[in-house]
């Protein structure tokens, strides 16, 4: 009988470092590190938006931080909101005779594509701005992720695991661009994608790249200067309008 139990725990040990060693291998296949295609289009995606204000700066390196004051077409416009774009456009499009510029009253706070924030005093700083040189890198502006997300995280170099929950947008395009070039993470499935407003759930690499990909021909049914993002919050429960400026990363 003792001689049963012995062969019956060997098998169970058996079978269980198969176990680990086949979920080792399936979480290194899909490992990836910062200079993986996937990881590119999830910095894109993750960035702060800089297209959505084009009504007011005509730049998609950068997003004016809302209030603002402004003159456009002998007006004085207090923008608040998004939903001020309307009124500017509006003025813009009253009449063929007027300059259509808009003037700021500065200063104003501008936000890059990575959330670093400029406080600009003057349209000859802001106008100094150097916008060239982003290889393509542009905002994909048609899909957002639910939130959270679980990384796995793994420093070669140092042999050093972390999990980290990911919350929201800023929270992964920092953990994106602080990676090392020894430092490779998996992200744990299934992943929301929420693509032209649809749930789209994805359960590996390629099917996040495909969603991802896939949003990238609907930006074409944008306007000029808007776009509708929908943020989830965390019980799953989405609301249109800004991303919430919480910026956390957790490290269990």
């Amino acid at each position: 009988m003792n001689k049963v139990y012995f062969l019956l725990l060997i098998s169970l040990a058996f079978l269980s470092c198969q176990d680990e060693d086949n979920s080792v291998k399936q979480q290194l296949g899909s490992a990836l590190n910062a200079s993986a295609p996937l990881s590119k289009l999830i910095l894109r995606l993750s960035q702060n938006p800089t297209h959505f204000d084009n009504v007011l700066d005509g730049s998609d390196c950068y997003s004016i931080m809302l209030p603002v004051t402004i003159n456009v077409n002998g007006q004085t416009i207090s923008v608040e909101d998004e939903d001020d774009f309307d009124i500017i456009e509006n003025l813009i499009n009253a009449s063929g005779n007027d300059d259509d510029i808009i003037h700021f009253v500065f200063p104003i706070v501008i936000a890059f594509a990575d959330f670093d924030e400029m406080s600009i005093n003057s349209q000859s700083q802001l106008d100094a701005i150097d916008c060239i040189g982003d290889d393509g890198f542009h905002e994909i502006r048609c899909a957002d992720f639910a939130f959270p997300i679980i990384i796995h995280n793994y420093n070669i170099g140092d042999q050093v695991a972390s999990n980290v929950s990911i919350i929201n947008d800023r929270a992964f395009h920092d953990f994106l661009g602080g990676l090392s070039n020894t430092e490779i993470y998996t992200i744990v499935y299934p992943v929301t994608v929420i693509v032209s407003g649809q749930a789209v759930t994805v359960n590996d690499n390629d099917q996040l790249e495909d969603a991802i990909e896939a949003s990238i021909n609907d930006c074409d049914n944008l306007n000029d200067y808007g776009r509708t993002r929908l943020y989830f919050l965390r019980n799953m429960e989405f609301v249109p309008g800004r991303q919430p400026s919480e910026n956390r990363i957790e490290l269990y």
